[in-house]
């Protein structure tokens, strides 16, 4: 991983601590120190606040390409599955688990090394056999185009999504525009619309994520049927309209059109500032329990959109994930985690 984009998401945990407002925040970028990262595309620039808008803009701009993926869009709406259930815990609870409180899910590896992608991949499986109502396989991510990368980036969603009621370790042991670029075939991509659907069954009809995903559904509607070549040029032409507004001192970038209907938390709004349109990373903490250093810190799982691709006239999105260790947490470990283990 290149430095800027280890800065992108060293800044998005220090947002993560700061309630977004980093430039507040008393927290030093040495504070974390990277552990693991995989990507599944180089990048010729970082992601602002929304990583799949700033491709689409960028294309718009330029009346150029876009080339997208079902696993971006179904990233996208998972991202913003995982806001919505941690913003309704205990609403929800009862949908997804029986248990109070956390439940500590813990992995155990004996190698040279530790393998964080087995790791999140195990992870996911504990997590599938905690849960109810087989969410876990529908949040991920089983398209033509779905690569391990994409794979492992939708395991610590999931990882995400649940975090109110689970406790996640990693125990390392002595013992043992212009045109559209659709990648992935047709089934892709019913396939990520039925997936998307899907998700409204862990809801109700009163809730603001239920009708999110009423206006995320006809926009998929759209772009399947742009794969399949009946292409709607009035649809396209609405994606944005971009206009500044308000006096000069006090200017302000609105945006109109329908991408506003893919953004929880603003799907219900005909227009808003630029600065609104987000979509922020999973940061999702481990405890990482060191044997052969006896100690034990925080690891943090940071993932998202990164960046974009821009070359050849067409711009694409880039997911990616870093691990880090926190350094301000490492404590020595207590005995009786090894002794559990010996025992």
């Amino acid at each position: 991983m290149d430095i800027s984009t280890e800065g992108h998401w060293i800044n998005a945990l220090i947002d993560y601590f700061s309630d977004g407002d980093r430039w507040k925040s008393r927290i030093e970028p040495s504070r974390f120190k990277l552990r693991h990262t995989i990507s599944n595309g180089p990048h010729t620039s970082l992601a602002d606040r929304h990583g799949l808008f700033s491709a689409f803009l960028n294309a718009y701009n330029s009346h150029e390409d876009i080339v997208l993926s079902p696993d971006d869009l179904w990233l996208m709406v998972t991202i913003y599955f995982a806001k919505y259930i941690n913003g309704n815990a205990e609403k929800l609870r009862h949908v997804f688990v029986d248990h109070e409180g956390e439940i500590e899910l813990t992995i155990v590896q004996t190698q040279a090394k530790p393998d964080w992608n087995e790791f999140l991949e195990s992870m996911r499986n504990k997590i599938a056999d905690n849960v109810k109502n087989d969410i876990v396989t529908l949040l991920a991510a089983n398209y033509s185009t779905t690569s391990r990368v994409e794979s492992l980036l939708f395991y610590a969603t999931i990882m995400n999504t649940f975090r109110k009621y689970f406790k996640y370790t990693l125990r390392w042991t002595l013992c043992g525009i212009r045109k559209v670029h659709f990648l992935g075939t047709l089934d892709d991509w019913l396939l990520l619309r039925r997936k998307t659907e899907q998700l409204q069954s862990f809801t109700t009809p009163q809730d603001d994520f239920y009708t999110y995903i009423d206006g995320v559904l006809p926009v998929l509607d759209q772009l399947i049927s742009t794969y399949q070549g009946k292409v709607d040029n009035t649809f396209w032409d609405k994606i944005f309209d971009i206009e500044h507004a308000g006096p000069e001192s006090g200017s302000w970038t609105k945006i109109t059109g329908w991408f506003l209907r893919l953004c929880y938390g603003i799907h219900m709004k005909e227009e808003c500032k630029m600065d609104e349109v987000a979509l922020h990373p999973i940061v999702t903490p481990v405890e990482f329990q060191d044997e052969y250093a006896n100690e034990k810190r925080t690891c943090y799982i940071v993932g998202g959109f990164h960046g974009i691709e821009s070359r050849d006239e067409w711009h694409k999105p880039v997911m990616s994930l870093a691990i880090f260790d926190d350094l301000s947490t490492i404590t020595e470990l207590e005995s009786s985690s090894t002794n559990e283990l010996l025992s």
